[in-house]
């Protein structure tokens, strides 16, 4: 039985079911695209957040290194040295929990990162109900036209990538190789 995803995203409202369980050659597509985007991006950073702090796969910090705190910290858009960066991971350890992320400034990787996990999250889709819209494939999803915008189709696209991903990450936390 799938997992129903509800979209109230202007132009993507509807509702989507996602495979629940995942399944091996999913799970092996989901981790070797994920590696191939991670890739573009180079380094991974890790921010303690507080305990608290609402955060979720997909969601976007700005980030800026301080010298002071020879760190990375949260900055304001206006700073000249900060960068985007999505959240990809969140570990919670003894009480304290850290985001893992990678800069995604660059919004041509950010699309190009997009293209290698879309095609294996939209595979992980079994039923469709988006209104108006027939299921697109990696090489007709729209971003950019009247019907689409392009922050809600990446907003739809973080949508399924988190929800895929939160399924993922239940066998990532069981992982008995750790």
């Amino acid at each position: 039985m799938g997992k129903k995803i509800t979209s109230d995203i202007k132009g993507w409202e509807g509702t989507v079911v996602i495979a629940d369980p995942l399944y091996l050659p999913q799970v092996v597509a989901l981790r070797r695209a994920n590696r191939e985007a991670q890739a573009l991006y180079g380094k991974h950073i890790y921010l303690p957040v507080k305990k608290n702090a609402k955060h979720k796969i997909g969601d976007v910090l700005v980030l800026a290194f301080s010298e002071a705190n020879n760190d990375w910290l949260p900055a304001k858009r206006n700073n000249k040295d900060a960068f985007d960066a999505e959240i990809i991971g969140i570990e919670e350890e003894d009480g304290k929990t850290t985001l893992e992320l990678i800069n995604i400034d660059n919004a041509p990787i950010y699309g190009e990162s997009m293209m290698i996990q879309l095609p294996v999250v939209l595979s992980c889709i079994e039923e469709w109900n988006i209104d108006g819209r027939t299921q697109p494939t990696a090489e007709t999803y729209p971003m950019t036209g009247t019907d689409s915008g392009y922050g809600q189709a990446v907003a739809f696209y973080t949508l399924l990538y988190s929800e895929v991903w939160a399924l993922l990450k239940v066998i990532e936390d069981d992982n008995p190789e750790e």
